[in-house]
């Protein structure tokens, strides 16, 4: 604890810790065991003691509490605790904006995105962004959603667009889009309707029954779309349905489904994307939806042209629904 005959002066001479010091208390933080901590860091235990304690003198308060085991941060641990949390990411962003800067001299953006989802969203906003700022590289990095949000975090993508189950804490992500999971009917199906361009209906609850036993075509995967349709309608519906054909395209799956050769699952987005023979007879099944998220790094400082990015993405993601359908003439 701080002496009492410490000044003010004394007290603050510590202005900042330098970034080995901050590793070192969240390291301590993480493992709550200094010995622990002393292996995480390759270092010896009684050197990280020292270390802490001419810390914790020059502060003029204890940051942990080493009478019980593990031992525990004090209301001034937390404190620092948290601080070195946002000291650690400003240091993470600044070392991969510097090396972002220092891999080429024109000014660049590098944009994280699944392919098919990039295929549908970046058509609608690189136009936009490029004639806003048409000397800014653009960088564009494909890979699937769970990598998309690794590659944000280790500052290898600016900014990531993807669609996971649960947004990743680490990460600060803004909302671009509620994409609905639609169920797609053949044209001579029992509950199909005459397809338009206008407003997709819901399933009559009192009509779900009917999809029993019926056979879906689907991408060839255990986490499609359809697969996750299928088990909705099985728990929620108590109907059982399987699939019959499996594909390696969305356009092979619509395609066949158009052709009586049986139910398939669609987001909205990416059935306005493919050119169809006619309008598709969809349903909504409740509240089913996928979220696409834009996202950074927490603590992130953006660049003004990454929020001009970000801004139009947002912008143009609101238009992607409001698409026309493709109708081959």
């Amino acid at each position: 604890d701080r002496s009492p005959s410490r000044g003010l002066g004394d007290v603050y001479k510590r202005q900042i810790m330098d970034s080995a010091e901050v590793k070192y208390i969240l390291t301590i933080a993480e493992h709550r065991s200094i010995s622990k901590a002393a292996d995480a860091l390759f270092i010896s235990q009684p050197n990280l003691s020292r270390i802490l304690i001419n810390i914790e003198k020059d502060l003029g308060v204890k940051l942990f509490d080493r009478s019980c085991l593990p031992i525990k941060t004090t209301p001034a641990g937390e404190v620092c605790v948290k601080y070195c949390n946002q000291i650690d990411a400003l240091l993470k962003s600044m070392s991969a904006d510097i090396i972002g800067i220092s891999r080429h001299n024109t000014p660049r953006i590098t944009i994280g995105v699944p392919p098919v989802r990039g295929s549908y969203l970046l058509p609608l906003v690189l136009p936009v962004f490029s004639k806003a700022h048409p000397d800014i590289e653009v960088v564009i990095k494909e890979a699937n959603s769970i990598m998309i949000s690794q590659m944000i975090e280790t500052g290898e993508v600016d900014i990531g667009i993807f669609s996971l189950p649960q947004t990743p804490s680490n990460l600060s992500c803004i909302e671009l889009l509620r994409d609905p999971l639609l169920l797609m009917l053949p044209p001579n199906h029992i509950l199909a309707y005459s397809g338009s361009n206008g407003v997709i209906p819901s399933i009559p609850i009192d009509m779900i029954h009917l999809l029993d036993g019926e056979s879906f075509v689907a991408i060839n995967s255990p986490k499609s779309i359809t697969v996750r349709l299928i088990c909705y309608l099985e728990t929620t519906y108590n109907v059982h349905s399987s699939i019959g054909i499996r594909t390696q395209s969305n356009v092979m799956t619509y395609r066949l489904c158009e052709l009586g050769m049986g139910l398939a699952a669609a987001m909205g987005v990416a059935i306005r994307s493919v050119a169809l023979q006619h309008y598709p007879c969809l349903y909504k099944v409740d509240n089913l939806h996928e979220i696409w998220n834009i996202g950074i790094r927490k603590e992130r400082h953006l660049s003004d042209i990454e929020r001009a990015f970000i801004d139009i993405t947002i912008q143009e993601s609101s238009k992607l629904l409001s698409k026309p359908f493709k109708v081959i003439k």
